[in-house]
């Protein structure tokens, strides 16, 4: 499948197809992150991509899943969290200059119920300052400037757009 049609697979379409192993997990999430990639630069949606953990557990979903093992429609799709979410092992920053450097030891209730369900922590989505709904500033740790609106670009993601902008930057138009 081309890496556009991935991208533009809804969780209902690309479930049952990496349950049928008509799509691989691997696949998937190497669409996802090469797609970040290539417009995060731009468009500021991520701060921190988890590109070698996700395809680490990409893989082992896939051996999972050809062994029959299928936990239910999470199981194999590429997420993305908040990035005031804590995340075992994964920079969370809540958009904070004083949480730069931190990453928690534990998962919160959401990060572990999704890992739980099978689903790949692809990524952390940028924040307003301590988790916040304003926009970035450039007072962002480690990245500079507010997040962007994939269409049409050069315009500022309003407060209650970040998670279709995140969305939108993989998504292929």
């Amino acid at each position: 499948m081309a890496q556009a049609d991935l991208l533009n697979l809804t969780i209902a379409q690309a479930a049952p197809r990496l349950e049928r192993r008509e799509l691989s997990p691997v696949e998937l999430t190497e669409a996802v992150l090469q797609r970040i990639g290539a417009v995060n630069a731009t468009l500021n949606a991520y701060i921190t991509v988890c590109a070698p953990q996700a395809r680490e557990v990409a893989q082992a979903t896939e051996r999972m899943i050809r062994a029959g093992y299928y936990l239910g429609p999470l199981h194999g799709i590429p997420v993305a969290l908040k990035d005031n979410i804590y995340t075992r092992g994964v920079r969370t920053t809540a958009g904070a200059k004083i949480l730069a450097d931190f990453v928690p030891d534990e998962d919160a209730t959401v990060a572990a119920r999704l890992k739980r369900a099978g689903a790949i922590v692809a990524t952390t989505r940028t924040t307003g300052p301590a988790g916040t709904p304003g926009t970035p500033s450039a007072s962002r740790p480690g990245r500079a400037g507010a997040r962007a609106r994939p269409w049409p670009p050069g315009l500022a993601s309003a407060p209650s757009a970040p998670t279709r902008a995140a969305r939108s930057a993989c998504r292929r138009r």
